[in-house]
């Protein structure tokens, strides 16, 4: 049987009464079920997306959609005859599209990409093969309404691993490019991205890599791994983070601190597996500048391990991270740190019971949102909790609120068959961004027919979608302009009557911002 426990201890009649007395935290699970938190995003209406995956027979993916208190609102089921969906990653548009990246398992694990609209009903999905298994890692919509998704192939010492891939919003695939490759670092040795961070239009990658120790070619040690990426999308560096010192450990994430440095938040390992909580200092021109640690001694006297996973800014100087912590050396439950750059912790909260890497989200009225896993007996749930910048539990939202408003119908739980979808795009056929971006530079006209004997002709574009501030303009063969109208974006084609014009050569030119695009000649007979 299915149950949702809603911890808001009281009567829900007495909300308006006594909300501040509330706590924000929500169990959600099937019985005798393991079900594993992946991901979570806030919505349009300040309501809650969350990606899960249910370990059982019947299991597979699935998108919760939960009100701004928790309250589930629908459940939507991912099923495929051939395999099971694993997902890592959510972004949501300003239209309430949202989009879903992750892992399909089919003989081997592909990455996938998905869009579903403000309904939850599937518009596109497409999977991206490589020699190698992989999955999206991350994903991130850009002002340019780019889909960037960050992937990851597990392809050891044998080829490029890491890779970002572009979609336009409908699906179409647009270029792909290579990073941290081995061609251009030839000590590197499986380098993996576990996070994509857009700064200042520019991109920035996080994860590990194994890379020698000074001195000891033979033998490859972990690092935290940097990748900074321009806007073209060429890679500005690649960073083993500290190579040349004792520094093992992965880069789980990283935050802007200034437009200069970004700080990863991560592991450092010790010989004795104990873990610690390392931030790591990287200028946006790769220049390592140090780094800071949290030790366990730090936290409490019987802490043995504990790392950030996740990390959101409070204010100009402090943070809220979210980390598992305990005694023990591998699995422990998971808390929050309200820290600063240095690694003072102002503030330490602990949530018993709890298990697996947490994410965290700044929401829209300045709380927090962690997500995770709670044992419950032999089962595992999702587990999800709100608190304000002081750790205390984020009050019961008494607003009067309308969800899922773009959806023109009530939103229904189901399940949403995937089978039918088979769209599959072999990484190594798209273009790199140079080539892409330079064939979308100009905007092909064709016009039919041409010759134009009976006056009237058609214009037709291609690439108007990437262009702004376009004209059209027809001149005749002495350089004089007969005709001139704006072309808006996306317009494909434009209809002519040129009944008027003389007999002779004319050519249409294509401008947008100023500058001309592309040009056809044509004759009127």
């Amino acid at each position: 049987m299915k149950k949702y426990i809603l911890l808001l201890f009281g009567l829900i009649l007495l909300v308006p009464l006594t909300a501040q007395n509330y706590r924000w935290e929500i169990r959600i699970g099937d019985s005798h079920t393991k079900e594993y938190f992946n991901a979570m995003a806030e919505c349009y209406d300040q309501g809650y997306k969350v990606l899960t995956w249910k370990g059982n027979s019947n299991g597979g993916g699935t998108v919760l959609k939960t009100d701004k208190n928790g309250n589930l609102l629908y459940e939507k089921i991912f099923d495929h005859l051939d395999g099971q969906f694993s997902f890592t990653t959510i972004a949501e548009d300003s239209l309430g599209n949202f989009y879903a990246g992750g892992f399909f398992a089919y003989n081997k694990s592909l990455p996938f990409v998905m869009k579903f609209n403000s309904c939850g009903e599937q518009v596109w999905c497409k999977y991206v093969r490589h020699g190698f298994s992989g999955g999206v890692m991350d994903l991130v919509i850009n002002k340019n309404n780019q889909l960037i998704t960050l992937l990851d192939f597990s392809s050891g010492d044998t080829g490029d691993q890491i890779y970002l891939a572009a979609f336009d919003l409908d699906g179409n695939e647009l270029w792909k490019n290579a990073y941290a490759k081995k061609i251009d670092y030839p000590l590197i040795t499986n380098p993996t991205a576990l996070n994509l961070l857009d700064h200042n239009d520019e991109y920035y990658i996080t994860g590990y890599v194994y890379w020698p120790y000074p001195d000891d070619p033979d033998h490859v040690y972990q690092r935290q791994l940097f990748i900074g990426i321009t806007r073209t999308f060429k890679e500005k560096f690649m960073v083993p983070f500290y190579a040349l010192d004792s520094i093992w450990g992965k880069a789980y994430n990283c935050i802007p601190i200034n437009d200069s440095v970004i700080m990863g938040v991560g592991l450092r390992r010790y010989y004795s597996s104990r873990d610690i909580t390392i931030l790591s200092f990287v200028g946006i021109d790769g220049t390592e500048i140090g780094y800071n640690q949290i030790l366990n001694e730090q936290i409490g006297p019987n802490i043995n391990n504990n790392f950030i996973h996740d990390i959101v800014r409070i204010d100009d100087s402090l943070f809220l991270a979210a980390a598992p912590f305990g005694e023990d050396l591998y699995v422990n439950p998971v808390g929050e740190l309200v820290i600063d750059t240095a690694g003072n912790i102002y503030k330490i909260k602990s949530l018993p019971n709890t298990q697996n890497k947490p994410t965290i989200i700044k929401t829209t009225d300045n709380e927090y949102l962690i997500g995770t896993n709670i044992k419950t007996g032999n089962d595992l749930d999702i587990y999800l909790y709100k608190n304000d910048e002081h750790l205390q539990s984020a009050p019961y939202d008494t607003t009067l609120r309308v969800y899922d408003s773009l959806c023109p119908h009530q939103i229904e739980s189901g399940i949403i068959d995937l089978t039918e979808c088979l769209v599959v795009t072999d990484i190594e056929e798209l273009p790199g961004p140079e080539e892409y971006y330079e064939s979308i530079r100009h905007i092909p006209i064709k016009v039919h027919p041409n010759p134009v004997k009976d006056g009237r002709l058609t214009l037709e574009f291609e690439n108007t979608q990437h262009h702004q501030n376009m004209q059209l303009r027809c001149y005749d063969s002495f350089g004089r302009q007969l005709h001139s109208q704006k072309i808006y974006k996306g317009q494909q084609e434009t209809k002519l009557d040129v009944s008027g014009w003389s007999a002779g050569i004319y050519v249409a030119v294509m401008y947008s911002n100023g500058g001309a695009c592309g040009k056809v000649k044509f004759v009127v007979e």
